[in-house]
């Protein structure tokens, strides 16, 4: 959908696209005691658009929340009905693409499409650190290079998700960080039937990550898998690794998903699972409009429950 605003004197017209999600769940959840509950996934609205310069570069910009569409009113809600995602301004031209603000580190964006529960209960996030969005970053693209392209995102000292650099609460200040990604391919498919990318995270939100990753569509199946290694950047031998295998199936306006992880970060305290495996199904109603299902079961470390996860939902984009 594209919106135009009044140019004032001293501007020209920008388009904006306004652009969306509401994608809602209803959910049996059992983590030793059964209830039933709506759930938003990341529900999110949001705005972008980008000014032409010259012939070779423009003006960029992202501004994105994520909205609470199932809970109570936000003065009774234990959770903020908006939150901040991805928002940034830059330049974008034959050099690359450069953002300031708020956005996915690079290793987080090397993921591509691997996860076919990005968003839902079974996501990569419980066992894998590394899904990170961090503010006061700086992000840089190359330009594509045939298949290949690469970046860099820098988390400056201002950023209180980072390490402590320095003694005492008064004036801390925290250590920067590093997060940077080659990729080769394509996550949509579009350009190439694959797509492979490796990342490394140095002192990002406290961890040292490295992170492979690769991606094939073959007919109608597409298949993935992710290895990951990390450690805490104060300590290194608090350490842990895992990996997680992904494949899905298209049959008509229907898509058959299945997905399995395992990582010893509980052996670290973050975590209480060892492993989880979730199975679902999307049908499409429309271009823009799908209804699905999935059950996710994440295995727990000996001494703590097993979560199981049985869910119904839709999701409507915009």
């Amino acid at each position: 959908m594209l919106l135009g605003f009044a140019g004032s004197a001293v501007a020209a017209d920008v388009p904006v696209s306004v652009y969306g999600k509401l994608n809602v769940t209803f959910e049996n959840v059992d983590k030793g005691d059964s209830q039933t509950e709506l759930k938003s996934n990341a529900s999110r609205f949001g705005v972008k658009g980008a000014a032409a310069l010259s012939d070779d570069l423009e003006a960029v910009y992202q501004m994105e929340w994520e909205v609470n569409a199932t809970d109570q009113s936000h003065a009774n809600s234990s959770e903020d009905q908006f939150k901040a995602r991805n928002t940034f301004v830059g330049l974008k031209g034959s050099f690359g693409t450069a953002l300031v603000g708020r956005n996915d580190t690079m290793l987080k964006q090397s993921q591509g499409n691997v996860d076919q529960f990005n968003d839902l209960d079974g996501d990569i996030k419980t066992l894998f650190k590394g899904e990170n969005r961090m503010g006061d970053s700086i992000t840089y693209m190359t330009p594509s290079i045939g298949l290949f392209q690469a970046g860099i995102t820098y988390i400056g000292q201002d950023n209180d998700d980072q390490r402590v650099d320095g003694d005492g609460p008064d004036g801390t200040k925290y250590k920067s960080g590093a997060s940077l990604a080659l990729m080769y391919g394509d996550a949509k498919f579009k350009k190439a039937p694959y797509f492979a990318s490796v990342a490394y995270d140095n002192d990002v939100a406290g961890w040292d990550t490295t992170r492979a990753t690769v991606q094939g569509k073959i007919g109608d199946f597409v298949l993935g898998g992710m290895y990951q290694r990390g450690e805490k950047s104060a300590d290194s031998s608090q350490d842990y690794d895992g990996f997680m295998v992904s494949a899905a199936y298209e049959l008509n306006k229907a898509t058959f998903k299945v997905q399995y992880q395992d990582s010893d970060l509980h052996d670290l305290g973050s975590t209480s699972y060892k492993d989880a495996v979730s199975a679902g199904i999307d049908y499409k109603l429309g271009n823009t409009t799908k209804v699905f299902g999935f059950y996710t079961k994440f295995s727990a470390v000996s001494g703590a429950e097993d979560a199981d996860y049985l869910a119904v939902g839709i999701e409507q984009k915009f």
